[in-house]
């Protein structure tokens, strides 16, 4: 399981800086705090998004999930439960139990999915 994208939060940018550690993080009261965000609304300064091209194997599995199941789910634990052999909307349903089990003190937002080969296309 690879990360592919980072927060754009005040904590976060104290842990890339080395002033927080993962842990520390995790229970920091401004953990939520934007500091880069799209559509942030009228007056705020042009932001541009994280883009990066990724080819797509098939058999890869995606998973797309707010800080609402990445903040209260460890990595070790999602990538238990995103390496299982079941239907993507049966690893989300777990994942998404996963997080309530875990306290979700958020909303929650997951898709899993899967690249699989389509007729006459090139994956």
């Amino acid at each position: 399981m690879s990360l592919l994208t980072q927060d754009h939060t005040y904590v976060q940018s104290l842990v890339d800086q080395g002033v927080l550690t993962h842990d520390e993080a995790a229970s920091h009261p401004d953990r939520a705090l934007l500091v880069r965000a799209l559509g942030a609304g009228a007056g705020v300064g042009q932001v541009e998004a994280d883009l990066a091209l990724r080819t797509a194997m098939v058999g890869d599995r995606y998973l797309l999930c707010s800080d609402g199941l990445s903040a209260v789910v460890d990595r070790s634990a999602l990538r238990e439960a995103v390496s299982v052999s079941a239907a993507p909307e049966e690893v989300a349903g777990q994942l998404i139990d996963l997080a309530y089990t875990h306290g979700a003190p958020d909303n929650i937002a997951c898709v899993v999915a899967d690249a699989v080969a389509c007729e006459g296309s090139a994956l």
